[in-house]
């Protein structure tokens, strides 16, 4: 049957992988249910297995190698330039009701109403009532500006700027862009291409730049960029005081630098001496407290992690000597803050009000609160769980990577299920995505009337017959890292998703309930669903439909009474259990 309609990912990833297997299957009935996951399925490490999956789509047919930045922009360039049809257009299906991978959030400073919110591969955002209602803003892509959003922030004249690329994903950027109206027009910083982080004071015009060549500035007219004399290598972490005098920086193998007189001059406060940070982590993120402290200090804090924390140090002096106030700790622990994912979702944020108080964004967020002065020591507290279902208090969605307050005190983090917010300090959270399409897509797939399907980024497998409060909105009908996806064109009732590792399941009433669709594989193999050499993390599988009245394995039909001629009958089909 021949299908005219074209269907893409709303933000996604469109790729094909490996194919899926070929031969008999069994099939072991399961409700489909939403359940807290065990352990075990966070253990695979998705998030760079992800990664490199992604890296893998972008190979250099001339050369097999990665493809450059430079080769990438010149494919781009030459695909805007390309003849278009006039006969083909699209529809936008969503979801407006579910968000996905956020790194950058900027609340305004002009206008508290107005937030920015950049997903990583899903462009540029606004709300003009706290997130009630978010609209892309179009401005920004119309002008060449990257979808894959690192970093934001915006400088005391009102000029936001909006970082692309990051050494946290798979991707690169196009530069820093800027707008000094509010996101109607845009432009480039020179000499710019994948910055992981840019900060500003509330003070100052100029913006600082993490970058894979150094610690860099830009005011707002300069011809180029400025270096900062740190230390050789790049850097891949940054935070600035309110009032612009101290800055952190991780530079070269995450190492931390300090300045207490704008930038003017740096020292060295890495080491495995006492009063140090500790060097050799992965990955760094730092978080200065937005007011002084009782020693008219600014405190500082660094959260250092490999898969899991590597530890967590604090200064309350401007960052001239450093406490270590929490060890090692990870997978199984009471304290398993990242989950095997520390180089992938970090961040932490000191609370307004308090200099001894830090929130932590890992799989979920965290508190700890100092209780002892010297040395600096206190207790955790786990303020959210990801598997709690959305409309909990309690819910906010895993994998954390951005937290900003605004001037009333309400927060609003970024995590791979778009944006959430607390209105008091980590009490109470709701997720704040209507209008929020960033999702990313692995698979996708549509009946013959129109509904789609499409298996997400950290978001299940997501399903919409336009049957709910607006055309866009959808319903996760699995859970998990939604991978490749099929729909029956010719019963609709019949449905295929999976999950990394050949996890794949089967559907026959439109997704409320799921069996485990299994392989019959070799001895040698390790069940379906578990990682290793033999399950890839993505499965690229078709559902091939033809019909053929010539076929004598569709189904098995021995009439018992009479038929007029012309008459339709339904019969079972044994391969589904639903009436073909």
């Amino acid at each position: 049957m021949k299908r005219n309609k074209i269907i893409l990912g709303s933000v996604g990833i469109i790729a094909i992988a490996a194919i899926a297997f070929v031969g008999p299957w069994n099939l072991t009935d399961s409700k489909g249910s939403y359940e807290q996951k065990d352990l075990t399925s966070l253990q695979n490490k998705k998030a760079d297995d992800a990664r490199k999956w992604l890296e893998a789509r972008y190979i250099d047919q001339e050369t097999g190698l990665p493809i450059t930045p430079e080769k990438l922009a010149l494919i781009e360039k030459q695909v805007r330039k390309a003849n278009r049809t006039k006969s083909i257009s699209f529809v936008e299906q969503g979801p407006d009701n579910i968000g996905g991978r956020t790194r950058a959030i900027q609340i305004d400073r002009t206008n508290i109403q107005r937030v920015w919110a950049g997903g990583v591969s899903g462009g540029l955002f606004v709300t003009t009532n706290r997130g009630d209602q978010w609209t892309r803003v179009d401005s920004y892509m119309n002008a060449g500006a990257s979808p894959f959003i690192s970093s934001m922030t915006q400088t005391d004249n009102g000029v936001l700027y909006v970082a692309t690329g990051s050494n946290q994903e798979g991707w690169n950027g196009n530069g820093v862009w800027y707008s000094e109206d509010f996101g109607s027009t845009w432009a480039v910083i020179p000499g710019t291409s994948s910055v992981t982080e840019i900060v500003s004071s509330d003070v100052s015009n100029k913006v600082w730049l993490a970058t894979g060549t150094g610690l860099k500035t830009w005011n707002l007219g300069d011809a180029s960029l400025t270096s900062v004399t740190v230390t050789s290598g790049g850097c891949t972490a940054l935070a600035i005081s309110k009032d612009g005098n101290v800055l952190v920086a991780a530079m070269a193998s995450n190492k931390t630098y300090i300045s207490t007189d704008a930038g003017a001059n740096w020292a060295d406060k890495s080491g495995s001496g006492a009063g140090l940070v500790p060097t050799g982590a992965p990955r760094i993120e730092y978080a200065i407290s937005p007011t002084k402290n009782s020693s008219n200090n600014y405190s500082i804090y660094a959260a250092r992690t490999n898969s899991n924390l590597a530890g967590m140090n604090v200064s309350h002096d401007n960052g001239n000597t450093w406490s270590q106030f929490v060890g090692a700790s990870g997978t199984p622990s009471n304290l398993d803050i990242y989950r095997d994912q520390g180089t992938y979702n970090s961040i932490m944020s000191v609370v307004p009000n308090d200099p001894e108080k830090i929130l932590i964004g890992g799989i979920d967020i965290w508190q700890w609160k100092q209780t002892v002065n010297n040395p600096p020591s206190g207790g955790f507290e786990k303020l959210t769980e990801w598997f709690l279902p959305p409309y909990s208090s309690k819910y906010a969605h895993a994998d954390n990577h951005e937290m900003k307050w605004d001037s009333q005190n309400r927060l609003y983090i970024g995590n791979d299920g778009g944006v959430g917010i607390t209105n008091d300090f980590g009490e109470t959270w709701y997720p704040a995505n209507r209008g929020y399409n960033v999702t990313q897509f692995y698979g996708i797939a549509f009946d013959n009337v129109g509904s789609v399907m499409g298996g997400t980024q950290d978001n299940g497998t997501l399903y919409n017959d336009h049957t709910l409060s607006t055309f866009q909105e959808f319903r996760e009908v699995n859970g998990g890292d939604g991978l490749e996806c099929e729909i029956s064109f010719y019963n609709p009732r019949v449905m295929f998703s999976s999950v990394y590792n050949n996890s794949i399941s089967r559907s026959g009433d439109r997704g409320e309930t799921w069996s485990s669709f299994v392989p019959v594989l070799p001895g040698t193999y390790d069940p379906a669903g578990t990682a290793g050499n033999f399950h890839p993390f993505h499965t690229e599988f078709v559902l091939a439909e033809y019909y053929d009245l010539n076929s004598e394995d569709t189904v098995t039909f021995i009439p018992s009474k009479n038929y007029a001629a012309g008459t339709t009958i339904q019969i079972p089909s044994m391969s589904t259990g639903d009436s073909m």
